[in-house]
């Protein structure tokens, strides 16, 4: 069968599959997805298998691609991101066969897998694959920070390139507790953080000292305007400091 044909009757599959999944009742449906789900899990796992042994073998060189990187994007027309890390997973489970049960029970996705090929060890691997069971991307980084720690990153603030894209916003753990914050700014901004900055110098400079001095005062002019919360309550009128209140006096 040609391509064009497979995929054609991989389309007309999928849309059979769709009109028969309008038929089903909503228990049936989330009975379905349910069972769709473990079947994409298990799936996951026999593709990494496959990987795992056609990486070993060294085969894709004889089939006409550069890499496995490779095969992957034009052979299996993965996205750049899905074969790196199914490349990642695969070369783990060679060393480690254990991630293919965990990838196809679903304790541990291929992104999380992905994440931790790098450090898992002989020594390490069984409490570190324990400890980050179940948990999402996010929290897999939060493990591999508390297992190596990275030192704080200097405050930056630089310019960024005439028409180019600065980092993506986000968080990343470093060590137990400690987090590295980045994002882009205007040049607003940037004169608010240094003339913060001035202001505070007799206390710290340190954009983490500025800017949770900011949130501090943001988050209760926040509260007070929405919850009426003041550092300090008012007592209310008419009733003077040990005279008993209205109601005690009814």
């Amino acid at each position: 069968m040609s391509s064009s044909n497979a995929v054609s009757v991989e389309l007309s599959t999928t849309t059979h599959s769709l009109s028969a999944l309008q038929d089903l009742s909503n228990r049936d449906l989330w009975s379905s997805v349910v069972v769709a789900n473990a079947g994409r899990r298990t799936a996951t796992a026999h593709l990494v298998a496959h990987l795992a042994e056609i990486d070993r073998r060294e085969l894709v060189y004889d089939e006409g691609y550069s890499s496995m990187y490779d095969f992957c994007v034009r052979g299996l027309r993965m996205s750049e991101g899905t074969a790196y890390r199914s490349i990642a997973g695969a070369r783990a489970a060679l060393s480690f066969p254990v991630v293919l049960t965990l990838l196809a029970d679903g304790s541990l996705h291929l992104s999380g897998l992905s994440l931790l090929a790098p450090r898992l060890t002989q020594d390490n691997h069984t409490a570190l694959l324990k400890q980050a069971a179940g948990k999402s991307s996010a929290g897999i980084r939060v493990v591999l920070a508390r297992w190596f720690p990275k030192p704080d990153v200097p405050d930056q603030v630089k310019p960024l390139r005439t028409g180019g894209k600065g980092p993506a916003p986000g968080v990343e753990p470093l060590s137990e507790g400690r987090f590295e914050v980045h994002f882009s700014a205007g040049a607003s901004l940037k004169a608010k953080l240094e003339h913060a900055q001035n202001l505070m110098s007799h206390v710290s400079r340190e954009l983490e000292v500025v800017i949770e001095r900011a949130l501090d005062a943001l988050i209760r002019e926040l509260e007070r305007k929405r919850w009426g919360k003041t550092d300090k309550p008012r007592r209310s009128r008419g009733t003077k400091p040990g005279e008993p209140g209205r109601a005690a006096r009814r």
